[in-house]
């Protein structure tokens, strides 16, 4: 069977990652990784339709696939360790080309690449929460995706100016950034539980208006 450009999508991205470190994430370099696998300009094109940001895309994509990996080859786990283990597998994929991860997160950064960049992030904690087992479908839903984004976000910044042996300094913030939620989902069940016991508000505020009324 004949083989696909496809087929060297990740040997390109390999390529570009080892370049970006000297020559920054730059559609040269990109060009420069497809002639080391023998594609040619046309063909770097079809793969990575726009280039840079197209190839940075698939990455990402790739450290979803390995969260997800990890993920399942865990089982009985909270809620709050699947959230820890979501984010540190991915960084953990990315930790090995570190100074491009910098360069990929300050050009998503771009305002040209707003759009881009909440797509990846939708993507990412979206599956995150589909692969642990979640089927909520009211506020809930989007609540859970924001917080758990919102926390690898935070954790990437830590970790990008992490230089602790091993990254066991992110690992701990990360820990504490998860605790911060299991505390304010805490809080909301309890206010929750404590508006289902509170009595029907409408009787009392029509005494108030009306006065009691009068027994028979």
């Amino acid at each position: 069977m004949q083989e696909s450009i496809f087929d060297k999508k990740t040997e390109l991205l390999e390529n570009f990652l080892g370049l970006a470190v000297f020559n920054g994430l730059s559609a040269q370099s990109l060009l420069m990784a497809g002639r080391q696998i023998g594609l040619n300009e046309g063909q770097v094109s079809i793969i990575a339709p726009n280039g840079v940001i197209s190839i940075i895309d698939y990455w990402f994509s790739m450290a979803d696939e390995f969260m997800v990996e990890n993920l399942n080859s865990r089982q009985g786990l909270k809620i709050r360790e699947k959230a820890t283990l979501a984010i540190r597998s991915r960084l953990e994929y990315f930790s090995s080309n570190k100074e491009a991860f910098r360069k990929a997160i300050a050009l998503l950064a771009l305002p040209t690449n707003a759009l881009r960049a909440l797509a990846i992030g939708n993507r990412f904690s979206d599956l995150a929460w589909r692969t642990f087992g979640d089927k909520s479908t009211d506020f809930n839903y989007y609540s859970k995706r924001a917080m758990l984004l919102a926390t690898d976000i935070a954790t990437s910044a830590y970790f990008l100016g992490d230089e602790s042996d091993e990254h066991q300094d992110t690992w701990e913030f990360l820990d504490r950034r998860i605790e911060n939620i299991m505390q304010i989902e805490k809080t909301k069940f309890e206010l929750k539980k404590m508006a289902t016991n509170f009595p029907d508000p409408i009787p009392f505020l029509a005494k108030l208006r009306y006065g009691v009324k009068p027994e028979v």
